[in-house]
């Protein structure tokens, strides 16, 4: 920031020739700054003006700062038509804002004190200085807050005293009305009309009235005429509008400098403008300085604390003064507030105490902790509460109020199956009975049969002990506590689990996402088939089975079948055919007999009747299938014809596809995930009627059936200088189509090529004897070049050489020994 401020100041001043830059700005590069800010580009300059308001400067306000600096009219006008000059530079890279950042250094050697200094680990840079927090605002509505317009809205402070430029309101009522505006002129006088001129310059307002009474009761007779007098005229008086005055705020304060204000101001508005005091600045020795001279000391802290504001008006050319802290103390822990906080010589720990407001509810009161420093080393002291109004401190004590102790005198404790689970008293509740007592009783799941105590020995729970609630309730044993026992009662849940019973088949829903609902006494089959939704059109009422577990310790029958028999009102003619479920049964309702769930297939593509067909039976083959669809169409590809068959095992093949895609072709092959996909050969199909079934495929549930149009054209994918489409030609080889894609690259794995047909099949190249044969193309297929796998294990040509010398050598060097 001060970075920042000091150029702002310079660029004000760039026609001031005659100026030491060099002796006022530190600078060890250049003799006239000057200069050589005016070689800087639009786009530099505004770059600092831009920083300035982040900061929230106004330019108003940059002048009136550059006024305080000396600064003069001339200088403040050139510098203003420049900045409005600037064009709206909306975005700026980083290397920009670097690089102004690197001419403000070099031109005016100025250092960034907030880039140069690290804080040391320190309370002083943990802790907030009390009374920061009231100055801590946007900047930019500091000054703009506090114009030289009058705030009209408050009543005019008693010890104001006017001057010259204050503006005056005067009515008159009663047998006579009137109302007169006047302002104080530089001699002090206001002019009314048909009455001389009344000095009024330091009066206050009462004063002033009196003053302004005396005229005018030389023109109204009736002003001195008593209040019930006919003729009586009344008048009063009002500041409608206050004078500007200039004040000087110098010393330990954020923004240093000269600002024109309202002569309503007060010291505080006056602080609050300005930022208020730096971080080594006084809150408690705040001078104002009349003619030379101390007029009045501020301590702040009777606002901050007990909300007396100073009350004085501030007179044009007055200056405010903050001076550096003198004492500080650091005051941490269980208090009220914590900060940083200044005191005078003559103050105790009473005094800091009532600043921050005391100690917590959470703190020790009756003794604080003081760390002092004494010569080059530090000491502790302890303070009782009785010694707080006569022990003084000194700057840079630490002062700490320690936390309670989290320990209970008295304290015992129950959770679990009770209505009121908590901390008790002991010496209320001094054993176990009256305890459960205080709970409100045991709940109804509660165990009775143990509950557990849980005991200290040296500060940890080292001790369990068990008793039997039924006994304790009954009277016959009884417990006695020690302070910070702890009972816990348990449910009977955790030894009595939760029992299910579980459904399948022909039912409208689930129970809890397995079929499985909880089990309740009493419970029958036709219940248990309710709440599962009731049985589908389809299933079978009249022969319902219930498996359940016999424990038979031999293992040979470790369930038995139960049957069940229920008419459509889910009614029997007997209880043995409904019989009661226990617990972890499984009750199975099946298809009626002769019922078979309906399948279907689908084929799509160039066939006369393309859509979904229901398996008639359960050979129903692909022979079957293309005579119902009528039969593939002229332009259909019969050597594409492909069966996709829904994946059984979806995310093993995922997987597996998947590993080979990233680790081996470098892409993914997405119909694998969904779908198994395979070839027939659809000219031997017709040829053989479908009765070979090296050629006919039965067909399952969810088969489509692809028939795709004719291709002409060859695929070439995967390691490859270009991967391309090229058209098919007869006894074309796969060499051949790949140097139509720029042949292979250098990652290709050329021994695993392989081609992929339109309907689906894969061939991959045969070795046979010491060749390679590449498979066959056929119009429609792709070309697939796979990539080489690297190991990372295996030793190279180089590494073998350098490890069969190193061998060598070895068994010469044993061979000499």
């Amino acid at each position: 920031m001060k970075k920042i401020l000091s150029l702002l100041f310079v660029m004000i001043t760039l026609t001031m020739s005659g100026q030491d830059f060099k002796g006022a700005l530190n600078s060890s590069s250049t003799n006239n700054p000057a200069k050589e800010l005016s070689k800087m580009s639009d786009k530099e300059l505004l770059s600092y003006w831009t920083q300035a308001k982040e900061q929230g400067y106004t330019l108003n306000q940059l002048k009136t700062l550059a006024r305080a600096q000396g600064a003069t009219e001339s200088d403040i006008s050139q510098f203003e038509k420049r900045i409005k000059g600037l064009k709206d530079f909306s975005e700026q890279d980083e290397d920009s804002r670097k690089k102004v950042e690197n001419d403000l250094t070099s031109i005016f050697g100025i250092i960034d004190a907030d880039k140069n200094i690290a804080p040391p680990d320190s309370l002083a840079f943990s802790l907030p200085i009390f009374g920061m927090a009231f100055f801590e605002a946007e900047a930019s509505s500091r000054i703009d807050n506090f114009s030289s317009s009058p705030q009209l809205n408050i009543a005019t402070p008693s010890s104001y005293q006017l001057g010259p430029g204050d503006e005056l309101t005067i009515n008159v009522w009663g047998a006579s009305e009137n109302a007169y505006t006047s302002t104080i002129d530089t001699r002090g006088y206001i002019k009314i009309d048909r009455i001389a001129p009344v000095y009024l310059s330091g009066y206050t307002i009462a004063g002033a009235k009196r003053r302004i009474g005396n005229a005018l009761s030389k023109i109204y007779s009736g002003i001195n005429s008593s209040k019930e007098s006919y003729q009586k005229v009344f008048f009063d008086i009002s500041l409608s509008g206050s004078r500007s005055i200039v004040l000087n705020i110098v010393g330990s304060v954020k923004r240093p400098g000269t600002y024109t204000l309202s002569s309503m101001v007060s010291l505080l508005n006056a602080l609050y403008a300005a930022g208020g005091p730096t971080e080594s600045g006084s809150f408690r020795n705040i001078q104002v300085l009349r003619n030379g001279k101390i007029f009045k000391t501020i301590d702040l802290y009777d606002y901050f604390v007990k909300g007396i504001a100073p009350v004085f008006s501030l007179r044009d050319q007055d200056v405010i003064l903050i001076p550096a802290y003198e004492n500080r103390v650091f005051i941490n822990g269980e208090f009220k507030e914590t900060g940083i906080f200044e005191f005078k010589n003559n103050e105790t720990i009473e005094d800091l105490l009532s600043f921050t407001g005391g100690v917590s509810s959470f703190g020790y009161k009756n003794k604080l902790f003081i760390e002092s420093v004494s010569g080059i080393n530090k000491k502790i002291s302890a303070i009782n509460s009785d010694n707080f109004n006569n022990t003084t401190v000194s700057d840079g004590d630490i002062i700490r109020a320690k936390p309670i102790a989290d320990k209970y005198i008295n304290k015992v404790s129950i959770e679990g199956s009770v209505y009121l689970p908590g901390n008790y008293s002991v010496e209320e509740n001094p054993n176990l009975k009256s305890l459960l007592s205080s709970a409100q009783g045991l709940k109804d799941d509660a165990l009775l049969s143990r509950a557990l105590i849980y005991r200290l020995r040296e500060g940890k729970e080292k001790e369990l002990l068990s008793v039997n609630l039924s006994e304790i309730i009954s009277g016959k044993e009884k417990f006695e506590f020690e302070t910070n026992d702890r009972v816990q009662v348990f449910s009977k849940s955790i030894i009595e689990k939760e029992a299910f019973v579980e459904i399948k088949g022909e039912i409208n829903k689930r129970g809890g996402g397995d079929g499985a609902f909880e089990f309740f006494e009493g419970m029958r089959v036709s219940d248990l088939i309710l709440l599962s939704g009731g049985v589908k059109k389809n299933g079978d009422l009249f022969s319902i089975n219930i498996f359940r577990q016999t424990f038979d310790k031999s293992g040979k029958v470790p369930f038995k079948s139960i049957s069940a028999k229920l008419n459509s009102n889910y009614n029997s003619s007997s209880l043995e055919e409904n019989p009661v479920l226990a617990p972890g049964d499984l009750v199975v309702v099946r298809l009626k007999e002769g019922v078979v769930e309906a399948e279907y297939v689908e084929i799509t593509g160039l066939v006369k009747s393309p859509g979904v067909y229901s398996l008639l039976n359960n050979r129903y083959s692909l022979y079957d299938l293309l005579n119902d669809s009528g039969g593939i169409l002229e332009d259909g590809a019969i050597s594409g014809v492909k069966i996709k068959r829904i994946n059984r095992a979806k995310e093993e093949i995922e997987e597996a596809v998947g590993n080979l895609a990233k680790d081996s072709l470098g892409f993914e092959i997405e119909e694998q995930k969904e779908y198994i996909e395979f070839g027939v050969d659809i000219a031997q199909l017709f040829k053989t009627k479908g009765a070979d079934p090296r050629f006919n495929v039965v067909l399952k549930g969810g088969d489509i059936v692809d028939v795709p149009k004719v291709d002409n054209t060859i695929e070439i994918i995967g390691e490859v200088e270009q991967p391309t489409v090229i058209n098919y030609t007869k006894g074309v080889s796969v060499m051949e189509a790949i140097s139509q894609a720029g042949g292979l690259t250098d990652l290709a794995k050329k021994r695993g090529v392989f081609v992929i047909y339109q309907n689906g099949n894969i061939s991959s190249n045969k070795k046979i004897f010491v060749f390679n044969t590449m498979p066959k193309l056929e119009p429609g297929c792709k070309i697939i070049v796979p990539k080489k796998i690297t190991n990372p294990n295996k030793t190279s040509l180089a590494e073998i050489i350098g490890l069969t010398s190193t061998l060598a050598t070895l068994a010469v060097l044993v061979s000499s020994l």
